[in-house]
């Protein structure tokens, strides 16, 4: 059987653009040497310095998220810089977050349809709610963008 890192591991190399024999070189690898760190059925494994290369270099977090849910937590990716914090931005990170909130409550009422959570649905809830939470402090991050600087009291008065 497959857990879920293994699995995690072996999309994040086969997923990518090109695959292993793009991939490879970009790790400082043979192909066929990052072909069997990645297969789960093989002895050899990445490093944990492998899979942080190898998820920087994909842009892939699934590896992360996988050790994170493995250890009843969760992997959340903070947003970029700001680069926009426009009324029209602001209002579009607003309904992504309703958005996704929208999704979460489906995914759970689903779940819950037949009186019992399996482990499938709970790592489907997880991994939404855990879309929320991105989005939720990808909007607090433009919202902190907008903050003034607070003078202290008494200045500025004249």
């Amino acid at each position: 059987m497959v857990d879920s890192i293994d699995e995690a591991i072996y999309r994040t190399v086969h997923d990518y653009p090109g695959k292993v024999p793009r991939l490879a070189p970009l790790l400082g690898m043979r192909p066929g040497t990052l072909n069997n760190k990645a297969d789960p059925g093989m002895d050899h494994q990445l490093t944990l310095r492998e899979s942080i290369a190898l998820q920087l270099h994909t842009q892939d977090r699934r590896i992360a998220q996988a050790y994170c849910q493995e250890l009843d937590g969760a992997f959340v990716a903070l947003p970029g810089d700001v680069v926009d914090a426009s009324d029209s931005a602001l209002l579009d990170l607003w309904m992504n977050l309703q958005v996704e909130l929208s999704k979460s409550a489906e995914t759970i009422r689903e779940a819950l349809a037949d009186g019992v959570i399996t482990r499938d649905e709970m790592d489907t809830i997880r991994a939404q709610v855990q879309r929320d939470i991105m989005a939720q402090l990808q909007l607090l991050q433009r919202l902190e963008s907008l903050k003034q600087v607070d003078k202290p009291a008494g200045e500025g008065k004249g």
